[in-house]
């Protein structure tokens, strides 16, 4: 699994308010790292977000594949 194969159903995945303002760059060690674009909706996914997100990345790729999302700016 790569964060490409990740990023191409992150539309699916997030909805697209939110695919519009954050992308795949990474997957690391089983965490996605997920560049945003506004520290205001870096805030909202790690505070609303982030669990339900968790919950489908790992229900589509697999527990053992996407462990942990993490958001950075940029």
């Amino acid at each position: 699994l790569t964060h490409d194969q990740i990023a191409a159903g992150w539309e699916a995945t997030v909805g697209s308010f939110l695919c519009k303002h954050s992308r795949p760059v990474a997957l690391r060690r089983g965490v996605l790292i997920v560049a945003v674009l506004q520290a205001s909706v870096r805030y909202d996914l790690e505070r609303r977000h982030k669990r339900d997100i968790l919950a489908r990345l790992k229900e589509r790729y697999g527990a053992q594949k996407v462990r942990d999302v993490k958001f950075q700016n940029g």
